[in-house]
This record gives structure tokens, C-alpha cells and sequence, in this order.
């Protein structure tokens, strides 16, 4: 499959439009490395070093490392992960060599305006990955830690982008805790909340003058085998048709930080590439769930769609 290889052609419907941005962002959800011995008890993933040189070429120019699977090759996944990324021009931001550079803020000039941008996992994980003060990893979301950052972003940055791996599998909406934890940090002085991990697109709530896009779906995401504990078991990873649908967020600031927003859905064909999907229907669904987000009574709502 297309996707499997290193190869540009993945992205030839979305090119043009990631490359019209100012600045592209993106949840690499693997090492990218060659070396190393994978985690046990887990399902590893990891890519092809010379993805980081085909991104590059996409309009992709940041990447968060917060999430569950970056340090599936462990230390030296991480390591090789940013030497590459280096390497090819990338930022990043989210993961490091102990919690302080995991966890420090990223900076970026564009177009006159300063751009912080942090990046945080809630996602647990059984094997050793998030960040330690002498210890390399993923910055690890702790509410007080987070909030206190971005106030301090506020006092330097024109703009705060709070990236977050955070949600359940496979779930549509989001927690009550996650919407609660959304208006703390817009409080705080977020502009921006952009979610993934759970697999499926996610609605998109304004909380005053901020965006928060709970969950992007999946973008560039291949069907894949993996071996458990049990070395003769296999197991399949097949993308049903929700895991399928992503979206492009499209952010854009006046000089007053309004934000405004736009989208672009996608969904990943039989052959593993990126497609601009324009059916009617992802419109539709897409305001249904953010309507959602919105009805009244959501803590108990939600206890019922979770069960």
C-alpha cells in the first residue's frame, strides 16, 4: 500500500493545501527509526526514517511527539526520531530528552506574530514513556504544569496552541473531564485546542474567542498486523469507515486574535492515501457532533452514550 512507503504521492490531493498554509502541523503517532527493540505488551508502531524528508516536501513543518507511541522503540526510538527530524528542517515540540525540554514551550515566528505551542498526552500507557526530570519521554498533560505554562506563553507569545493527545478510542464525543479541562486552559489563555488519539473525527467547540477541535480523526493511518505476547498470535488492525475520516483544520488570526476556522475533510482510501472527501454528508455529520458537544445535561448524556 501507498502509504506503507516513504513515497509523496500519499499526499497529492491535500499538497497543495497544506502548502498554502503558513504553517503545517501534524501528530507524528510514531518513532521514526530503524533501530531498537520494540516495548513489550503493547502494539509498536514505527516509520521509515525517510518519511521525515517526504513530510517535509508536504507542507508539514511542525510535529507534536506527545502521544502513546513515540517511545514504542523506546530512548533510542525517541533519539533517532529527533535527529531525523532535525535533519530534515522540522520543529517539534512535546517530547525530549527529561520533562523540562519535553515539556517546554515552542516558539515560531510567522509573519511578524510570536506562536507558542505546547504539546501534552493523557493517554496511559504500560510501558515506560512519559518524560522524568533526568529521564527522556513525552511531556505528560498535568493540569496545574500545563495551565501555568501557557499563562506564561501569554505574557511573551502573540498566539498559544495547545496540541493535545488526549480522549478515549474510538469514542465520538468527548469526556466531561476533557471539556472542563478545554475551558480551564482557554481561561489560562489558550487561542487554540487541537486534539487527537481517539481514531474518529470529533466535533469542534468555541469556548469565548477559542477554537477546541477534540479529536481530528485519522489522517495518514495504514491497516497493519502485530504479533502479541504470545509470539504465534497475530492480530489485525483494519480501519473501519469512521477510521477512515479526518480533517484538515484551517486556523487564521486578525490582528485582534479572532480566530476564525475552517475545515477540510479527508478520508484515507483502499490504497492508503489521503483524499479530499466532498461529499455533502461529512458536513453534516461534522456539525452534528459539534451541536453535541453543546446539549444541555452533558455529564449525564454522556455516562449513557459511553455505556
Amino acid at each position: 500500500k501507498l502509504s506503507n512507503k516513504p513515497d509523496l504521492s500519499v499526499f497529492t490531493e491535500v499538497h497543495h493545501i497544506l502548502e498554502s498554509c503558513d504553517i503545517g502541523i501534524a501528530n507524528l503517532e510514531n518513532p521514526l527509526t530503524s533501530r531498537g527493540q520494540k516495548v513489550t505488551g503493547k502494539c509498536t508502531l514505527r516509520g521509515d526514517p525517510s518519511w521525515a524528508d517526504v513530510l517535509k516536501q508536504t507542507g508539514i513543518n511542525l510535529v507534536s511527539l506527545a502521544n502513546n507511541h513515540l517511545m514504542d522503540y523506546g530512548p533510542e526510538g525517541l533519539f533517532d526520531t529527533i535527529r531525523f527530524l532535525d535533519n530534515a528542517g522540522f520543529m517539534h515540540v512535546g517530547a525530549g530528552k527529561d520533562k523540562d525540554s519535553a515539556c517546554r514551550p515552542l516558539l515560531a515566528s510567522i509573519k511578524g506574530k510570536t506562536i507558542a505551542f505546547l504539546a501534552r498526552s493523557s493517554v496511559i500507557v504500560s510501558s515506560p514513556s512519559y518524560a522524568g526530570p533526568s529521564m527522556p519521554g513525552v511531556a505528560l498533560l498535568e493540569k496545574e504544569e500545563l495551565i501555568n505554562n501557557i499563562k506564561r506563553c501569554r505574557d511573551t507569545a502573540d498566539l498559544v496552541v495547545v496540541l493535545l493527545h488526549w480522549g478515549l478510542e474510538e469514542y465520538s464525543y468527548p469526556a466531561p473531564a476533557q471539556k472542563k479541562l478545554a475551558k480551564l486552559l482557554v481561561e489560562a489563555g489558550a487561542d487554540a485546542i487541537i486534539g487527537h488519539h481517539p481514531h474518529v473525527l470529533q466535533g469542534l467547540q468555541r469556548i469565548g474567542n477559542a477554537h477546541v477541535a477534540y479529536s481530528l480523526g485519522n489522517f495518514l493511518f495504514d491497516e497493519f498486523a502485530w504479533n502479541t505476547r504470545v509470539e504465534d498470535n497475530e492480530m489485525m488492525f483494519t480501519l473501519s469507515e469512521s477510521n477512515r475520516k479526518g480533517m484538515i483544520l484551517q486556523l487564521s488570526w486578525d490582528k485582534a486574535r479572532h480566530v476564525e476556522c475552517s475545515e477540510v475533510f479527508t478520508r484515507i482510501d483502499t490504497d492508503g492515501s489521503i483524499a479530499v472527501d466532498t461529499a455533502s454528508v461529512r458536513r453534516e455529520e461534522f456539525l452534528a457532533l459539534s451541536a453535541g458537544i453543546e446539549r444541555s445535561l452533558y455529564d449525564c448524556w454522556w455516562r449513557l452514550y459511553a455505556i
